[in-house]
Parts: C-alpha cells; structure tokens; sequence
C-alpha cells in the first residue's frame, strides 16, 4: 500500500502538506507583502542603526509564528545582519503576575556566559565605564559579572530579576533581594544592549521576537495593570533594543490593554501595529498553488500524469495537481467561504482531511464529482 508521500507525489523527505516550521522557514506562500515588510524593516534597521519595533496582529493560523520565525532564520543564516536575534514564547502570566516573569525570560535568554565573556572585555577595554552605570545595584552586579566569578551565578541571578537569598545577596553586594523597579529594568536593558553592540565585531542590535503575547490579556488588576505599563514604557525608552511582538487576536481593538496603553502606541508607532488579514479567493489560490509547486515532485508527477493519460483532459493542469482545474478552483473558494477557515493553517487541515480520504477511496486526481460528494464544491 501506498503512503500518503508516494499516492500524492511528494517530494523525498516530505510525509505530508504539513509546514514545519523550522525547516521550512523561507517558504513564504502565498501574498509575500508581509516577507517583504519584513525585509524592508530588517534593511531600514541595518541601515539607520535603529532597533526596529513592531506588532504582528492577527487571528490564529495566519502566519504570525511563521513570520516570527522567517525573521528569526533570516538573521541568524545572513552574516550580515547585525543582530543578537532573540526568539521566545510569552512566559505564563496571571492576573497578579509582575513584570518580572518577563523580564527574566528576556534576560536569561542572553546567555549567562555568552554575556559575561563581552562584558569582562568591555571593562577590561573601558575601566570607567562601571563608574557610569545606574541605579547603585545594577552598577554592583555588572561589577560582580564582570570581575568576581565567585559570585558570578548569584549576580547572573539578580540581573535577571530573581530573587536571591540573604546570602546571597550578602555576596553580590546589593541593598535588596531582588530587582523590582522599571528604572532598574530598563537600566539592565540599556546595559546589555549597549555591551553586546560594543564588544561585537559588526555592533549588533539587541532585538527580541516575542510571540504568543496575547497572554498579556490575563493581566487585569489595576496595580499589576500600571506597574507592567510603566515598565514597558522604559524598556521601551531604550532605543537600543528591538522588539517584535506576535499576537493573537481578530482585531487591533481586541489586543491585550497593556498594548493599547497611550504611552505605549507612541513608543512603539501606530503604524508599526500591523494587522494581517484574513486570506481572500486570489491569496488562497496564490498559496495553494506554492504550497503545490513546493511540495509535488515534477518527475513523480509525470509518471502519474502518463500512467493516467492527464494530458488530453482539457480541465488538467499540471501545476495544480492532485486537482483537476475545476476542483482546484472550486476548493479555493471553499476554503475561504467560511472567514474560521480562511486562513493557512486551516487550508493546511483541509487539504489533508481531503486528501487522505481521497486516498482511502483510491483516487489521485480531485473532481468536481468528488468534492460534490464531500460538500466541498463551493
């Protein structure tokens, strides 16, 4: 018996129609203005110096991980794109959650000892530079970091905002357990992105990827409320550092509060709030037709093609097989009939739900008589 592979012609090593995300991150199918905004954004960066800051919104399943890691990918295969590129998931947050929980994830995502190796250098090179670092306890534990690697765990710990032990924080040298202030933050920001860019050869950008931020919409009570406002607001002060963030959501009115937040938008740029759409009947084609071309293997193809006679049937088109051109056609507008569906990850489920019970029924080339009888003729 056939696999699903060889019954639709795959190429080798592809199983299904199924994207991974990882391999497959320069396949931009369908509309590419978004690929294109990506790379227009990445090249005004490089050129003007200047940390980009955007937010992708968009409805689950239309690409906004996908983008996230084409931007990603792109940065770390292109030697010349000067970034320190961080990919991260939103961490859980709650109603009461403090600022903290991200502020971690974002700096331990640096590297303990990807940072301490540039910035020993930067004081080795800059002797007073320390002496110009504030509030008092971040000057401290950059101090530790760089010059005591006895301590150096417990000072990574503290500049990540975790709480340390009396000991601990005995041992470091600080007033307090832990890192709480949006001053203290945005001067650990500051510092890092200002390290990184010194002591790399071609003065790369510190720029965070973020997605599944929607979860930011469990933050609800007032004083957690203005404490990540406030926050946010002076990290994004830093112009130094890059933010992209990726979000869940059917509308720009319906993004998490905190985004919504005056002081925000204006740090972060109306126009850089950027809303990707539902797909319509040309983009849907458009990405089926990629999605068919990339996937389908020409030589395999043509033995169907011939053991089936397809040349002579006037409603065949190659590029658009396993459908004949009617079906095709027919599909496409199915697929965006109903706005749940119009959208790649949900073409992607349709398209195997059809395929694999066009195998179990033994056919190869999809018509108008089949998807007829699935309810799937427009």
């Amino acid at each position: 018996m056939n696999t699903f592979a060889e019954h639709f012609c795959l190429k080798d090593g592809r199983d299904n129609f199924f994207i991974d995300q990882n391999r497959d991150w320069q396949l931009v199918l369908g509309s590419k203005k978004y690929k294109k905004s990506v790379d227009e954004m990445l090249e005004a960066a490089i050129a003007s110096r200047r940390a980009p800051r955007l937010v992708w919104v968009g409805d689950f399943g239309l690409g906004k991980t996908h983008h996230i890691n084409y931007t990603y990918n792109k940065i770390n295969e292109a030697p010349q794109m000067p970034f320190k590129v961080i990919r991260m998931d939103l961490p859980d947050v709650q109603d009461n959650s403090e600022f903290n929980v991200l502020f971690e994830r974002m700096v331990n995502e640096v590297g303990q000892n990807y940072f301490m190796k540039l910035l020993a250098a930067h004081v080795a090179a800059n002797p007073n530079w320390l002496g110009t670092v504030t509030p008092t306890d971040v000057r401290k534990t950059l101090r530790q970091l760089a010059l005591n690697e006895d301590v150096a765990d417990q000072a990574w710990d503290f500049l990540c905002g975790r709480k340390l032990s009396k000991d601990g924080k005995v041992q470091v040298g600080v007033s307090k357990l832990q890192l709480n202030d949006s001053e203290e933050y945005a001067s650990v920001f500051l510092n890092i992105a200002h390290v990184i860019r010194e002591q790399t050869e071609d003065k790369r950008v510190l720029l965070y990827l973020i997605d599944e931020v929607e979860g930011l919409a469990a933050v609800r009570k007032a004083n957690y409320l203005n404490k990540w406002v406030l926050a946010l607001r002076k990290m994004l002060d830093v112009i130094e550092v890059g933010v992209i963030l990726a979000v869940g959501s059917l509308s720009l009115q319906d993004i998490p509060e905190l985004l919504l937040n005056g002081a925000l938008v204006r740090r972060i740029g109306n126009e850089n709030y950027v809303m990707l759409e539902q797909y319509d009947i040309t983009e849907a084609k458009i990405f089926m037709e990629d999605l068919l071309t990339q996937f389908i293997d020409p030589a395999k193809k043509a033995l169907v093609e011939a053991n089936l006679g397809l040349a002579s049937d006037s409603d065949y088109d190659s590029k658009l097989f396993p459908f004949k051109k009617d079906a095709f056609e027919a599909f496409c507008e199915h697929l965006v009939g109903d706005t749940a569906r119009a959208k790649p990850a949900q073409f992607l489920l349709k398209l195997h739900s059809t395929l694999s019970a066009a195998m179990k029924d033994g056919k190869q080339v999809i018509d108008r008589a089949y998807l007829e009888a699935r309810g799937e003729w427009k």
